[in-house]
């Protein structure tokens, strides 16, 4: 996780956003939770 939050740190500092993709891992999800500005769930309804 540390790989990514340092990925979303260097998007915003960029001035772009950051998704989740598909946090199945409830664990990763909430702790993506504060660096990610949106969420794309492809298998919501699955």
């Amino acid at each position: 996780m540390v790989h990514d939050t340092t990925l979303a740190a260097y998007a915003h500092s960029l001035g772009l956003g950051w998704a989740l993709k598909n946090g199945d891992d409830p664990s990763f999800a909430t702790g993506m939770q504060p660096v990610s500005d949106f969420v794309v769930d492809e298998q919501c309804h699955q």
